[in-house]
């Protein structure tokens, strides 16, 4: 039997999803190619293609801490670039050689290299952005709006998956994005669970508990739906599924109203132009390589699935252009530092 209630992540989540098939397709891969393309464009627009003047880690409240906060990001996001450099040489091999379960295998954690070092870069900016004098940094709302956005996301997409990929997904790929699904969900309760201990108002607290009470039952009910559909096959239970799916939507949606409440946003950071223009900088550096990955990973699904659009060359181009970006990125993360922008 599968069981569905607790998530799994990373490198166990996809080994035990892709030992489920003895044989994956190129329209297996295909899909879990544009599941983690997809997966990364909703990061980097969170992070990356807005003027954000909150801070995605901790808040930076002194210069000793942003130059230490700088240089933990900044070699996190070169650490990526490198790990990417590896990864995307280990799916090119793979690809040429027919092995579809390490092509999958590589391509999910190049999703997970991204989004860290999307995350990384775009706190890494932030920093650079309020180094400034007469800048000041941001004060952390209670919850997480990023955290709660980013795992409605993943709700929504693995959703939208059930209701319209479902004829061509065999067993794996149900408990591939069901994890996700699941995963995601236990993002928000996590988030919940932080702000339940930052919080010192008990009538705040007490909402916080009931809001994670109402994700973790809506969880549960619409994990069970999926795993009655993912055994018996069963066109009920797929309507089943959608059923339960719009309660966890909609306590999702309430909880980001919830947060986005005046009392919970937090200040927001104040950039003189300098610091604006650095952000945007280390920004624009990312978003690169997250463009570059994601056309990456969209040859590698056309050559897996044979489609007639997509080539080798264009494949080895896409690899130059994801080198130069990271090479790029880390050339401008090295360029900067609070220190050097304060002398």
């Amino acid at each position: 039997a599968i069981v569905y209630s607790q998530p799994l992540h990373g490198r166990k989540q996809r080994r035990f999803a892709l030992s489920m098939e003895s044989a994956l397709d190129g329209r297996s891969v295909a899909r879990l190619c544009k599941d983690c393309t997809e997966h990364m464009q909703v990061v980097a627009e969170l992070l990356l293609l807005q003027e954000s003047v909150e801070p995605t880690a901790v808040a930076v409240t002194n210069a000793q801490s942003a130059d230490a906060s700088y240089s933990k990001c900044r070699d996190a996001s070169v650490a990526g670039t490198k790990q990417l450099a590896i990864l995307a040489h280990n799916v090119r091999a793979s690809l040429e050689q027919g092995q579809f379960e390490d092509v999958c295998e590589a391509a999910g954690e190049i999703q997970e290299v991204v989004v860290s070092l999307a995350e990384a870069a775009a706190q890494a900016a932030y920093v650079i952005g309020v180094a400034d004098p007469g800048s000041s940094p941001a004060q952390p709302g209670l919850v997480s709006r990023y955290g709660l956005l980013r795992a409605k996301q993943g709700v929504q997409s693995a959703g939208r998956k059930f209701s319209a990929d479902y004829g061509q997904m065999d067993e794996s790929e149900i408990v591939r994005i069901s994890s996700h699904m699941a995963g995601s969900l236990g993002l928000v309760t996590n988030t919940l669970e932080t702000a339940v201990t930052q919080c010192r108002d008990v009538l705040i607290q007490r909402q916080l508990q009931a809001c994670i009470t109402a994700v973790q039952g809506n969880t549960a009910a619409l994990l069970a739906a999926i795993k009655a559909l993912a055994e018996t096959g069963r066109i009920s239970e797929r309507s089943k599924c959608a059923m339960f799916l719009q309660p966890v939507l909609s306590t999702l949606q309430a909880i980001i109203d919830y947060a986005s409440l005046p009392e919970f946003l937090g200040r927001s950071a104040r950039m003189g132009e300098s610091g604006r223009k650095a952000q945007k900088e280390v920004q624009a550096h990312a978003m690169k390589v997250v463009s570059a990955t994601i056309q990456f990973l969209h040859s590698v699904g056309g050559l897996a699935e044979g489609r007639s659009t997509a080539s080798k060359k264009y494949l080895n181009a896409c690899a130059v252009a994801l080198s130069e970006s990271s090479k790029g990125l880390s050339a401008v993360l090295r360029s900067h530092a609070p220190s050097k922008r304060r002398l």
